[in-house]
């Protein structure tokens, strides 16, 4: 019995490798930066008092090309926002035709994201809003310039309820199904 069982295991198993194909093609790095990005930004916190500094690590994970999970988490004195979201790139070759600008080395997007704030005695939610442009200079994808990081984070990040502008800008690192 145990012999059956184990020659239709293979039997399936090759069955799915053949079925398998052609590879998948390359992304385009103008669309996504590949599986996996991690990316740290400085965010200051802009507010009629001044500008609070802040920390943005994340990471997302490519679902399709144009669409990824996103992860950020914003760190400011004692407070910490923890947040998830989508990310969404736009089609760069429709954005850039009538410029001089290569397409395959530029990304257009936006993303949002919920979560919460804690201050260590509490947590409140809020959430994150940005508009996005990135550059490849590489054009593999694996290493991204975050030109422009614009948006809102809404909660009570640093004390300061409400929701407060930001702008920011910073390195991203791909690595993945390229």
């Amino acid at each position: 019995m145990r012999t059956v069982i184990t020659a239709v295991t293979c039997f399936l198993l090759s069955i799915a490798a053949f079925a398998q194909g052609a590879p998948n093609p390359a992304l385009n790095v103008a669309t996504n930066n590949g599986q996996f990005t991690l990316s740290a930004k400085i965010v200051p916190l802009l507010s009629k008092t001044g500008t609070i500094a802040a920390a943005d690590a994340g990471g997302t994970f490519a679902v399709t090309s144009n669409l990824s999970l996103r992860s950020d988490n914003v760190v400011s004195g004692s407070q910490q926002g923890y947040f998830g979201g989508i990310q969404y790139f736009l089609p760069s070759s429709k954005i850039l035709a009538k410029t001089n600008f290569d397409p395959s080395t530029f990304q257009f997007g936006f993303a949002t994201s919920a979560g919460f704030i804690n201050n260590g005695v509490n947590q409140r939610p809020g959430f994150l809003a940005r508009g996005i442009v990135n550059y490849d200079p590489t054009h593999k994808g694996t290493f991204t310039v975050s030109l422009i990081d614009a948006g809102v984070i809404s909660g009570s990040i640093v004390n300061m309820p409400g929701v407060r502008p930001f702008i920011s800008f910073g390195l991203n690192l791909g690595w993945g199904k390229q």
